[in-house]
């Protein structure tokens, strides 16, 4: 009975989630509705369908059967894997070619286990493992079927207890043969870089042998020729002499003490000073509603306080500011507008800040 009520469970998921027109799921849908209203209904007058001892058993029976074969399911596709690291490593000892051919063979053959029907159905029921909120209502319901008193008469696998260990164990081992796999290959691509930097120390010390062995009787002949290589001559005359540098010398006169009163010290209190931090938030403010903005446009929404120290801060900016755009092969007039009204005109590169 089980069965046949998993059999027709089936065909309808089948049917419905393959192959269902709109109209028919409204329908469908309608009638579980007014189903599930008439159970509402049992339920509050407290009648309430329940399995019967026989039905529990015979379900938990079923799903005993069930996971063994989940668990035969995680060995197939365990083996699938070994088999392929096991083909992976004898192309490796018979390898012929080149690697890259070799490599495109064996990641066409992982690709296409990956894409199976077997790979797809493995990834998606790990990804739903792995789901802690899934885990905790796999185990709640664990817990209380275990704790049926239909099921005190048979004798209960206790591979059910520890179920979610058992499967967590089986993935684990799947995704460890893959990692062999991986393993290997990163292995094979070491060891060719490892032969081909050898055989290029090998050929270097040749050369540097026939250099030495030809020294003395260089051959009439060329030994060798390079076709579109051409030196370049660098003539010493043409490097600069060397120049000492200069001493400074100080001139040996006496100070003499002064007064602040025939001194201009107003200078040393009117230094401006321009932070580059409040420069740099207000390029980001501006920055916050769109993609990009000139430095026109910046100087036109925040006037500069210090003058031209300010606009050649946001000139440091962009040279440092890897997102900036700073073309000095094209001048831009820009109207500097000024805090206390006054406008100057100014030439300056093209400056475009982006986000």
């Amino acid at each position: 009975e089980s069965r046949l009520r998993a059999m027709f469970a089936l065909l309808r998921e089948i049917v419905q989630q393959g192959d269902e027109s709109a109209e028919e799921r409204l329908q469908r849908l309608l009638a579980e509705r007014a189903e599930l209203d008439r159970a509402i209904e049992k339920a509050r007058a407290g009648e309430v369908d329940t399995l019967d001892d026989t039905q529990v058993r015979e379900r938990y029976l079923r799903l005993e059967e069930t996971v063994r074969r989940l668990l035969a399911d995680f060995r197939q596709v365990e083996d699938n894997f070994r088999g392929l690291d096991r083909a992976t490593r004898e192309r490796i000892a018979t390898r012929e070619g080149t690697r890259g051919l070799l490599l495109d063979d064996i990641f066409a053959q992982q690709d296409a286990i990956a894409e199976s029907d077997e790979g797809r159905s493995f990834r998606a029921f790990w990804e739903l493992l792995l789901n802690p909120a899934e885990q905790r209502d796999l185990r709640t319901l664990l817990d209380r079927v275990l704790a049926l008193p239909a099921l005190e008469a048979i004798e209960r696998d206790p591979l059910l207890e520890r179920l979610i260990t058992r499967l967590t164990g089986a993935g684990e081992q799947v995704q460890r043969s893959l990692s062999r796999l991986n393993e290997q290959l990163r292995k094979f691509l070491d060891d060719r870089v490892w032969a081909e930097n050898r055989r290029i120390t090998e050929l270097a010390g040749q050369i540097e042998r026939s250099a030495v062995a030809l020294k003395d009787h260089p051959p009439a002949q060329p030994v060798a020729s390079l076709d579109g290589v051409k030196p370049e001559l660098d003539s010493l005359m043409s490097r600069r002499l060397y120049t000492p540098p200069g001493e400074t010398r100080l001139a040996d006169t006496a100070i003499r003490e002064g007064s602040g009163e025939d001194a201009e010290i107003e200078a040393l209190f009117s230094q401006s000073f321009v932070d580059l931090e409040v420069l740099r938030a207000n390029v980001a403010r501006l920055l916050a509603d769109r993609e990009q903005i000139t430095l026109a446009s910046v100087l036109e929404a925040e006037p500069p306080r210090e003058g031209l120290a300010e606009v050649i801060g946001y000139l440091e900016l962009a040279s440092r500011d890897e997102h900036a755009i700073l073309d000095e092969t094209r001048d831009v007039p820009v109207t500097l507008r000024l805090t206390r009204g006054a406008r100057r005109s100014l030439t300056l590169p093209r400056v475009i800040f982006t986000r």
